[in-house]
């Protein structure tokens, strides 16, 4: 694997492009997790811990993750999609989460789905006293079981 150094700047320039790097691995979203999230967050909604209801009265047929939980998977996959690439940045002491910007969550995650991310280096909009890089992700999920879930 090719190994860029946090401050070399134009070999970070050379990576950026409009396009995907390859997914990486899958991570299962179980009704388990979905369950410990719950009681975590006092998030507790039907949609999210009641299976049973969930599958007479959901338009998802099943249950589904909630968004955040789905947001605070992103670290464990991260890890994933850095060793699906054929590049990697190194020598940082630490890396900040500095937020979100336009965050939607464009389809739910039903229970027992994997999820993976591909991650991608977009040209720069400048910002003024922006610092730093700016990295940008896809993601996807797919089913484990026989079930079919899909949004209304």
């Amino acid at each position: 694997m090719e190994q860029i150094k946090f401050d070399d700047v134009a070999a970070l320039q050379a990576k950026v492009s409009e396009e995907f790097g390859p997914f990486g691995g899958e991570l299962e979203v179980t009704q388990s997790m979905i369950d410990r999230f719950a009681e975590l967050t006092g998030d507790r909604q039907w949609i999210h811990v009641d299976v049973e209801r969930c599958r007479r009265e959901s338009p998802f047929g099943g249950p589904i993750a909630h968004g955040f939980l789905t947001l605070s998977l992103l670290p464990a996959i991260n890890a994933r999609t850095r060793d699906a690439g054929d590049w990697g940045i190194v020598g940082q002491g630490n890396v900040a989460n500095y937020g979100s910007d336009k965050l939607r969550f464009l389809s739910p995650v039903p229970a027992a789905a994997s999820f993976a991310r591909a991650r991608g280096w977009p040209p720069s909009r400048r910002r003024p006293r922006a610092r730093g890089w700016c990295a940008r992700s896809r993601s996807t999920w797919s089913e484990t079981r026989s079930r079919r879930c899909s949004t209304p």
